[in-house]
C-alpha cells in the first residue's frame, strides 16, 4: 500500500461534528478480518473520513475500485455529517478482502470504518 498522505481538507470542505455513528445495520465488526456469515466475494463496506476523497483514498492505498455508494442519498449538512454519504462498497481482488480491512483498519486518518460484507446485508423476505 502506498505510504503517501491523502490531500488534507480542503478550504472548501466543511468538517461536521459528527453525531452518533452511523454503523451498518449488521453487528459492528470495524476491522475485523472475518465474520461469522458467509461473506461477499471481491467487496468491502468504508466509510471513509470527512472532506476525503474516494478516489483519493483508492490511489493512496492501491484499491483496484470502483467505488459504490453504500447508501445512495443525496449530501448535504446533515448526512454529510452523519457519514451517510461517506460509506463505500469497494471492489478489491478476491482473495484479498480481510488482509485489506486489516490494512485499511490501520489508517483512521482516511478510514473511519472498515469491513467484509456479509452475503445476506439486509431487507426483508418476500
Amino acid at each position: 500500500m502506498n505510504e503517501a498522505r491523502t490531500p488534507r481538507p480542503s478550504t472548501t470542505c466543511r468538517v461536521l461534528r459528527t453525531p452518533e455513528p452511523n454503523n451498518p445495520p449488521h453487528a459492528p465488526v470495524n476491522g475485523q478480518p472475518t465474520l461469522a456469515e458467509p461473506t461477499l466475494s471481491g467487496v468491502i463496506l468504508v466509510q471513509i473520513a470527512q472532506c476525503r476523497d474516494i478516489q483519493a483514498v483508492l490511489a493512496k492505498y492501491g484499491l483496484p475500485g470502483p467505488a459504490t455508494r453504500y447508501i445512495d442519498i443525496l449530501e448535504s449538512d446533515e448526512t454529510i455529517a452523519n457519514g451517510a454519504t461517506r460509506w463505500y462498497r469497494i471492489e478489491v481482488a478476491p482473495g484479498t478482502e480481510s488482509a485489506t480491512v486489516v490494512e485499511l483498519y490501520r489508517h483512521p486518518e482516511d478510514i473511519e470504518y472498515v469491513q467484509l460484507l456479509p452475503e445476506f446485508t439486509g431487507g426483508a423476505a418476500g
